[in-house]
């Protein structure tokens, strides 16, 4: 089972990179977490440096 984050703008979180947050609309272009842990981890980070809510979601292909 893989996890994902979910914004609370309703778009998934695909890649931080360079200071720069980029988002999506689509599960499937997602950055997919292998472990719940990670997830939280980086859920934990997005709130603290940005003040974004997300929740973790899982990804079923």
């Amino acid at each position: 089972m893989e996890y994902v984050l979910y914004t609370n703008q309703e778009e998934y979180i695909v890649e931080y990179l360079f200071g720069s947050l980029i988002t999506t609309k689509h599960i499937s272009e997602a950055m997919r977490f292998t472990t719940v842990e990670l997830a939280q981890a980086f859920q934990k980070q997005l709130f603290v440096h940005y003040g974004l809510l997300c929740s973790i979601n899982t990804f079923i292909e």
